[in-house]
């Protein structure tokens, strides 16, 4: 049975990895900063594969193909124990901020630093063939001018010197790997989601993409803002990210993972569509961009998207869709999908 190894296991896509990988009959080792969540995660895991597998099936790969190892990734103990006798290895830790961070090394360092360090030790153990490295369209098509009628496939690139912290860590983190795999055996697949939606399998899990659809929920916005995204439902994120693993096509190249851009004012019509039966009352008009920005002052998380306001992400994902014969969730699902899983978890409540 092949081992794969998931850094960032505790998080939203990573469990997610983890469950796909699972159900895919490999074994997995996640990695964890903190080891007492190991039995938490593995029961969240059981019963997140109880609908494929049933009861029993679901026990014994919890138990027989998944253990966790205790790393951080800007320190160097506990990696050459992680690696160890993994084939494969899903690198998908990064910091994704929920809130404005004013200074970029906070985020640029741990992303490029803890790249390095799991390549390095991926390619100092001889059982590990190939990374596959959770990178962003944040690497694509930030800092361009901006024209509508351009539409940025995986030869292009961002331009560090023009992106916000986030954007910036993303494309040098990304760049710092295909420099560092260039002259090794080690094999390198860099993945690409968009804005990433879909259900929460552990409250504790939740991302910063989640975000938007929680102020929207608790209507802590007063309407919507002119703010939108390339989407991408994290069940596809994760689903590719496991094919990545063994497809022969895939070695070497980069893949976007995002469908065409979803306005807040699209997001906002879902739940309330969808949810608005249910009592949920959903803000619909517009905010302006200046109102938004007043808002931001008081509100780190606001202050965050306004760096986004107004831009629109023109992605191709074509190659992923040819290489991997890949048919799209539909993205609007998968935003409801992370409200109800939001509301499930109790971690948004009506405001009347």
């Amino acid at each position: 049975m092949d081992r794969v190894l998931i850094t960032g296991v505790t998080g939203f896509i990573g469990l997610h990895c983890a469950l796909e990988a699972l159900r895919q009959g490999y074994a997995v080792r996640g990695t964890l900063r903190d080891g007492g969540r190991a039995e938490e995660l593995r029961a969240t895991l059981r019963r997140a594969m109880v609908p494929s597998f049933g009861e029993a099936e679901a026990e014994a790969r919890s138990v027989e193909q998944l253990d966790f190892a205790v790393t951080d990734l800007l320190e160097e103990e506990g990696w050459h124990e992680a690696m160890a006798g993994c084939r494969y290895v899903l690198h998908v830790a990064s910091p994704v901020p929920g809130r404005y961070i004013a200074d970029p090394d906070a985020l640029v360092r741990p992303a490029r630093e803890g790249t390095s360090r799991v390549l390095r030790y991926a390619a100092r153990t001889p059982d590990t063939e190939r990374v596959v490295l959770t990178s962003s369209t944040a690497a694509i098509d930030r800092g361009h001018p901006r024209d509508e009628g351009v539409v940025y496939d995986e030869d292009s690139w961002s331009i560090p010197e023009r992106c916000s912290a986030y954007q910036r860590s993303k494309v040098l983190a990304e760049r710092a790997a295909w420099g560092f795999v260039q002259d090794l055996r080690l094999e390198l697949v860099t993945m690409c989601p968009g804005m990433v939606f879909g259900p929460l399998l552990h409250p504790r899990s939740v991302s910063a993409s989640a975000e938007p659809v929680r102020k929207l929920l608790a209507r802590e916005v007063p309407g919507v803002p002119n703010l939108g995204w390339a989407p991408i439902d994290v069940r596809d994120v994760a689903e590719l990210h496991v094919r990545a693993l063994a497809k022969p096509k895939a070695a070497g190249q980069r893949f976007i993972l995002a469908l065409e851009h979803m306005s807040m004012v699209e997001i906002a019509a879902a739940l309330a569509e969808h949810l608005g039966p249910e009592g949920w009352r959903i803000p619909q008009r517009r905010i302006p961009d200046w109102a938004l920005r007043a808002l931001g002052r008081f509100d780190s998380t606001v202050r965050y998207a306004v760096e986004e306001l107004g831009e629109r992400e023109n992605v191709s994902c074509a190659k992923a869709k040819r290489v991997f014969q890949w048919e799209p969730r539909d993205p609007k699902a998968a935003v409801v999908a992370m409200a109800r899983s939001l509301i499930e978890h109790d971690l948004v409540h009506a405001r009347r």
